[in-house]
């Protein structure tokens, strides 16, 4: 069964709530936007590309695991093509504890 809402951002839009069974159990998406590191103070650099961070990626994947979060990680492509990143994320993804998925700045991506 749906309903016809009204949302309102630029224009008014009309959209459609899809009402579940009140059994269903609610659904929660994590979605981490891993990405290089860079100072969000500064312009834009495309040489900042450094990945370290993503050594200790580790602890928030713990806590995803704990809560029985799995989480979607969406990478650039510094992430992407990184052994560093590739290392710490493979074996989740892998393992079926992870998603990955993209999110590119074009400010580092070819």
């Amino acid at each position: 069964m749906t309903r016809p809402i009204e949302a309102d951002f630029v224009t008014s839009v009309q959209r459609e709530l899809i009402e579940l069974p009140h059994e269903t159990r609610p659904i929660l998406t994590v979605v981490i936007h891993t990405e290089e590191e860079f100072d969000w103070s500064k312009p834009h650099d495309r040489s900042a590309t450094t990945v370290e961070h993503m050594r200790h990626i580790g602890r928030a994947q713990t806590m995803f695991e704990e809560f029985g979060i799995v989480p979607n990680y969406v990478v650039d492509y510094p992430i992407a093509t990184q052994a560093l990143s590739v290392e710490a994320l493979g074996p989740y993804a892998g393992a079926g504890r992870a998603l990955i998925g993209a999110h590119l700045h074009p400010w580092v991506s070819p």
